[in-house]
C-alpha cells in the first residue's frame, strides 16, 4: 500500500512535467544557439516549407539565417515546372545553394525542404 506522502509526490511529479511540456509553444522549434532574429526566420521557413523543395541555412554563430523555398514542388532547377526522377537531388542543392549565398560567410544548410541537417 501506498503511503498518502508518496501518492502526493507523484501527483507533484505529473503536474510538474505537464506544466513543463505546456511551457513550449508546439510551433516553434528552438535551434541553439540562434538569435531571436534568425528563430523567427527558422519559424516562418519551417511554416513556409510544407510540401515544396527548400532549404534554410544558419550561421556558425546563430546571428543569421536564411532560407529559399523553390516554387513548384516538381521542378528540376528551383525554377522551372518540368519534371524528372532527379528533380528532388536538383531542387535540393538549388535551394541550398541559394540559401547559403542569401545568408553570407560561415554559414550551413540547417533544413532541406522540412528534414533538419544536423
Amino acid at each position: 500500500m501506498l503511503r498518502p506522502h508518496r501518492l502526493m509526490s507523484l501527483a507533484g511529479c505529473a503536474a510538474l512535467i505537464v506544466a513543463g511540456c505546456q511551457g513550449t509553444p508546439s510551433t516553434t522549434t528552438a535551434y541553439e544557439p540562434a538569435s531571436p532574429q534568425a528563430q523567427q526566420v527558422i519559424d516562418r521557413y519551417l511554416a513556409e516549407v510544407r510540401g515544396k523543395y527548400g532549404a534554410l541555412a544558419i550561421s556558425a554563430d546563430g546571428s543569421r539565417a536564411a532560407y529559399h523555398i523553390c516554387l513548384y514542388r516538381s521542378s528540376t532547377t528551383c525554377e522551372d515546372t518540368s519534371y524528372s526522377n532527379s528533380s528532388y537531388t536538383r531542387s535540393a542543392q538549388e535551394a541550398a545553394w541559394r540559401a547559403l549565398s542569401q545568408c553570407g560567410g560561415s554559414c550551413r544548410v540547417l533544413y532541406l525542404n522540412e528534414n533538419r541537417q544536423g
